[in-house]
């Protein structure tokens, strides 16, 4: 499952089913994953039983919540009672920084005399879903003189 940009420390949620396909009852159990990117998840259920009737499943909701940046693929492994074999679920995805703007590319003060303040106002602007908290430095603004 493609959960695509995530920015960091901003939540998504997701519900899934698991349905059984087979002629008896089957229990199951999320297998413990400790990946850095695998402990972001949670998972509501991590064992259940599937009965046999046709479509009865367990639904998961499954919340994600990174404070690393980076791109992630990350495999979970469902064990399956009396069964060799495993379910998989892969979600891949990438957790991205906060976004944000500034109301001009360029301040443009002109002639400016010595002792003259001259004063422009710009705008910073929040683009993404999470809080910024942020400094605003200009280097060479005249202070150390």
């Amino acid at each position: 499952m493609d959960i695509g940009d995530i920015f960091v420390t901003n939540q998504k949620s997701f519900e899934l089913g698991i349905e059984n396909t087979g002629e008896i009852d089957c229990h199951w159990k999320l297998i413990p994953y400790e990946t850095p990117f695998g402990s972001k998840f949670n998972f509501s259920k991590t064992d259940g039983t599937l009965g046999v009737r046709e479509h009865v499943r367990d639904l998961l909701r499954v919340t994600f919540m990174s404070d690393i940046l980076g791109e992630f693929s990350e495999t979970f492994r469902f064990a399956l009672e009396g069964s060799s074999e495993m379910l998989t679920l892969t979600f891949k995805g990438h957790v991205v920084a906060p976004t944000f703007r500034f109301s001009e590319d360029i301040i443009d003060f002109g002639k400016v005399s010595y002792k003259f303040p001259e004063t422009k106002t710009v705008y910073l602007t929040n683009t993404s879903e999470v809080d910024i908290n942020y400094v605003v430095r200009v280097p060479g603004d005249g202070r150390s003189l």
